[in-house]
């Protein structure tokens, strides 16, 4: 990376040099701004990684997200801001009102997920069989056909 421009660089490469940046100028606290946005899945996680990696470190991280899932994974608590604000550890926020909807959302949207699957796989299955369908009367119009022929020939 030392050697390449910054424009040239992959969003996650480019994200772990402004890390890099940000982590010259840091004493204790890192306040990050929606560090993750616009990265693929992979980069996504390794950042999260390296963030992680810092705050067992004994860097204090402050960062806004509005990746929930991802941040109930890593954080170790969470500030939640609206009409009902909540601020306590990754696990209380679960066992409030604001954590179980988010809970239950979450339930909702893999179960959409789920369903989407299997209607994929159930699709698949259901054009695999129209294929061996067809095929098999494909078969069966050939020998009848074949049968004809011989028929004719006597």
């Amino acid at each position: 990376l030392k050697n390449k421009c910054y424009r040239e660089l992959s969003g996650g490469q480019q994200q772990r040099v402004l890390l890099a940046r940000a982590l010259c100028a840091a004493g204790k606290v890192l306040f990050l701004d929606e560090p993750v946005t616009g990265l693929d899945p992979r980069a996504v996680q390794e950042l999260y990684e390296i963030i992680k990696k810092l705050n067992d470190e004994g860097l204090t991280i402050i960062m806004i997200s509005h990746d929930i899932h991802s941040t109930l994974k890593y954080a170790s608590h969470i500030l939640h801001i609206s009409e009902n604000s909540f601020f306590g550890t990754t696990s209380e926020f679960l066992k409030s009102e604001m954590g179980k909807l988010f809970d239950l959302q979450n339930k909702i949207d893999s179960q959409k997920k789920l369903e989407i699957v299997g209607n994929d796989e159930n699709q698949s299955n259901g054009e695999n069989q129209r294929r061996d369908k067809s095929q098999s009367n494909e078969k069966n119009q050939g020998s009848e056909n074949q049968n004809e022929y011989k028929g004719s020939e006597k």
